[in-house]
């Protein structure tokens, strides 16, 4: 039988191991609920409060705080405060201490406890937080020797101070924390630079879609309008596509027209020339192929497989050997590829837009070309007019380049003598819109005048142009049509000033007003379409 003292000792003991034990387990609550911060998504401050909270009502501390150096280089960097101090009440403090224990952290990382303030001459405490400072609990938030930053705790609550205990506790937490802490800063930037990427990324596909919308093609008559018809009739389906025309009218722009204003726009567009393609490397090039089928051979995804969920652009299809032909027709039904040395029949998702500059009915007749593939690709036909065609368009082309190419080459503003112009727009073009193209990037560079007359274009083309064709007529309302827009645009610009237009335009005012009754201008009309 126990003794009156001897039973008051036990339970005091016990007393005394419950409250170890509880203070334990506080312990690794606390620990528990840190680590785990690191596998959630929380943010970076928000993970810093819950240290700083389980921090204070662990040690029984009034405050706490916690401040990271800069970019957490560990180096003698400004400080960053992420979290400066958090009070069981949630109000504020003035403690500045921060500059002081980062910068004895730096010197000595390790642990700092202060019970004693105005005796302790390690840190300087400030007039102004001089009564309100009791005790201090600093230690290092250290990853791999580097300082992170400081985790404080503030005045103990019983009015005593920290312990030994409480150090090697909050070194525990900082240890955690610190790796908390670090992978927490990572994954927030991680997080950052994911949006900064997909920001820029919508940002640049929205680029893309305008410089490939229809409105970017260069034209307004009647073929080209009908060709741009089309096209919108498409643009929310993923039908196959046959594109005919001649070389160097535009076939490859309008397959990334048609692409970019589809529901596939922001999937893969890939474009392969049919013609620069030998049967010998068709398959591999086409399907892919596997590793080893050939000493040193590593394994390659096709065009087909690269093109998934997006569109393929076939070049010069009429090109291929009817081998070939057999080959993409077996594909485009069954909607399946097999790499060269594989087994596995991969399935694809892909819209074909196919282009020739061939007449693939005679083709088809002649056999040289196959019926069924025709057939296949032939669901939607866009026809793309020769440059002679559309003539009319000749003059708004030939702008767009020279405005183009003049800030390609950081040329001052350069335009063309009314004849210069009438010569292009004469021109045959065989080489259609790709042959007008160079020619005025030639001009741009080698035109010695901003204004670029008929003695600055090739020979043939001063030649051919002066030639008699059965397209003046033609030509003279392109040029019409051109003049007309040049001059209301002036009209609108000038608020339909006409003294102000004439002035701009090198014309004096009667001068302007002949020009506009040979146009069809009426003034009245534009001073009215003026007003705001």
């Amino acid at each position: 039988m126990l003794s009156r003292g001897s039973r008051g000792d036990a339970e005091t003991i016990l007393q005394q191991e419950n409250s170890v034990l509880r203070r334990a387990l506080d312990e690794l609550d606390v620990l528990e609920e840190i680590a785990a911060a690191t596998v959630t998504d929380r943010p970076l401050d928000s993970i810093i409060e819950l240290i700083v909270e389980k921090c204070t009502a662990c040690l029984e501390a009034e405050q706490g705080s916690v401040h990271l150096l800069e970019g957490n280089t560990g180096g003698d960097q400004p400080m960053r405060t992420l979290l400066r101090h958090v009070e069981t009440d949630g109000q504020s403090t003035p403690y500045r201490l921060a500059d002081q224990l980062t910068g004895w952290m730096l010197s000595h990382k390790e642990p700092l406890r202060i019970n004693d303030p105005a005796a302790d001459k390690r840190v300087r405490v400030p007039s102004f937080a001089a009564e309100t400072l009791k005790s201090l609990l600093s230690v290092p938030l250290l990853s791999k020797g580097k300082l992170l930053g400081v985790l404080t705790v503030f005045n103990k609550k019983d009015g005593g101070g920290f312990s030994d205990a409480d150090e090697r506790v909050l070194s525990i937490i900082a240890a955690i924390s610190a790796q908390v802490l670090q992978t927490a800063d990572l994954i927030g930037g991680l997080k950052q630079d994911r949006e900064a990427l997909a920001s820029e990324n919508s940002q640049l596909w929205r680029e893309v879609n305008k410089q490939f919308s229809t409105e970017n093609i260069i034209g307004s008559g009647p073929r080209l309008r009908e060709v741009l018809k089309t096209i919108e009739q498409i643009r929310d389906t993923s039908v196959d596509v046959l594109i005919t025309g001649k070389s160097g009218t535009g076939k490859e722009l309008i397959a990334k027209t048609v692409h970019h204003t589809s529901p596939r726009a922001r999937k893969p567009f890939v474009a392969l020339n049919c013609a620069a393609l030998p049967d010998t490397l068709l398959e591999s090039e086409l399907f892919g192929i596997e590793k080893g089928v050939a000493t040193g051979v590593e394994k390659r995804v096709g065009q087909f497989e690269a093109a998934h969920e997006g569109t393929l652009f076939l070049d010069e299809i009429g090109d291929l050997s009817l081998t070939a032909q057999a080959k993409i027709l077996r594909v485009l039904q069954e909607r399946t590829v097999q790499r060269v040395g594989g087994r596995e029949q991969i399935p694809i998702d892909v819209r074909i837009l196919a282009a020739t500059n061939k007449d693939l009915e005679t083709a088809v007749k002649e056999q040289q070309f196959r019926e069924d593939l025709y057939y296949r690709l032939n669901v939607i036909r866009i026809q793309t007019p020769a440059l002679r065609e559309i003539r009319e368009d000749i003059p708004e082309l030939a702008h767009f380049f020279l405005g183009r190419y003049c800030d390609e080459f950081n040329k001052p503003d350069m335009k063309f003598s009314p004849e210069a112009l009438a010569a292009l727009a004469a021109a045959p073009w065989p080489g259609n819109i790709r042959q007008l193209q160079n020619e005025v990037k030639r001009l741009v560079i080698c035109a010695a005048e901003d204004v670029i007359s008929v003695d600055d274009l090739r020979e043939e083309i001063r030649a051919q142009a002066g030639e008699p064709s059965e397209d003046r007529s033609t030509i003279d309302r392109a040029m019409d049509t051109h003049e007309r827009q040049i001059v209301v645009d002036a009209l609108k610009t000038h608020g339909g000033n006409q003294v102000h237009t004439a002035k701009a335009l090198g014309l004096s005012r009667q001068g302007l007003i002949k020009k506009m009754k040979r146009l069809g201008i009426d003034a009245a009309e534009m001073r009215e379409s003026a007003k705001p």
